[in-house]
């Protein structure tokens, strides 16, 4: 069954067993989920409205036309952007602790 929740201010979704078995989620929504991907800033949308005409969507790999829309027209996934700092960060603390 399709389940949609919110982390922060990121929502994501994933499919879930009706019998509590466990649950299928995609690797973006999972980056999602912990954070580590986030709805982009309007500061960081003006920004890449100068560099480029379109993108990707990052969750179904629709075009997205950045002069008419930040959010994909065909599943609703608004643009987003990886965390780099905090993937350092959380990378940095396993290390440490598998030694």
């Amino acid at each position: 069954m399709a389940t949609h929740d919110q982390q922060c201010q990121s929502k994501f979704e994933y499919r879930r067993c009706p019998d509590d078995h466990g649950r299928l989620i995609t690797f973006f929504n999972f980056l999602r989920e912990k954070d580590f991907i986030r709805p982009m800033s309007s500061a960081q949308l003006d920004e890449l409205r100068k560099n480029l005409q379109s993108v990707n969507c990052s969750n179904c790999g629709a075009p997205i036309d950045l002069a008419e829309a930040a959010v994909c027209s065909h599943c609703a996934t608004p643009l987003s952007i990886l965390d780099v700092g905090l993937v350092n960060a959380t990378v940095g603390e396993f290390t440490r602790w598998l030694q």
